[in-house]
């Protein structure tokens, strides 16, 4: 299933933070998901570290926050709660996701929800970008950008589930998926693979909440 259908059924009249909503390109106001779950829900806060970009959107009048999330002072002194957290293709960066996990409990209302997506390292993307090209990474020919910009960490289903147990959080759902804006040939022929090979999908994503 796609992510946009598993997150959508989350976040209809809800209150939702997105967290490290910008994504990459920086040629568009955020990433294609916000925009989604702007679409879909009742409120939507976006939260990144981008400070002139963030500037950018706060004078265009969308609720946004500028913030470490690793520390995320600036959300706690917003002094609000939300019906859903969401980080998307986020947790892969952070140096402490077990900090992140912790802290980011603070900020869900009673029987909140909390939706990660993360790359899948078993996905058929990464078993032929590794045996084949002998690559770990997109920034594989920039070491300089892959220190700043890429993964610290890596998840399987089993190593994903394992962290949020062991952080005191309950599975809602946690299954294989992939990003609705892969297009063209290469997007719908691993679209294809992964409806039969759910395991090689390029993506994880997992809904819980905090155990009571």
């Amino acid at each position: 299933m796609g992510r946009n259908k598993i997150i959508e059924k989350y976040i209809q009249n809800k209150v939702v933070l997105d967290v490290g909503f910008l994504g990459e390109n920086k040629k568009v106001e955020f990433s294609s998901l916000h925009n989604f779950i702007i679409k879909n829900s009742k409120e939507v806060w976006g939260l990144d570290i981008d400070k002139d970009r963030i500037h950018k959107l706060r004078e265009k009048g969308y609720n946004v926050i500028y913030d470490d999330v690793q520390k995320l002072e600036n959300l706690a002194k917003l002094n609000k709660k939300f019906d859903v957290i969401i980080a998307g293709e986020l947790i892969e960066h952070l140096e402490s996701p077990d900090v992140f996990l912790d802290d980011i409990k603070k900020f869900l209302n009673e029987n909140g929800i909390l939706i990660l997506t993360t790359p899948n390292m078993f996905s058929l993307r990464y078993i032929v970008r590794h045996t084949v090209f002998g690559q770990e990474s997109p920034y594989w020919n920039d070491r300089n950008a892959e220190i700043k910009y890429g993964h610290v960490i890596g998840f399987s289903k089993m190593l994903l589930e394992n962290l949020l147990l062991r952080k005191e959080y309950k599975i809602v759902e946690l299954n294989y998926t992939i990003k609705d804006e892969y297009t063209g040939i290469k997007g719908n022929m691993e679209k294809l693979i992964s409806s039969v090979f759910p395991r090689l999908a390029p993506s994880l994503i997992v809904v819980c909440n905090v155990k009571q």
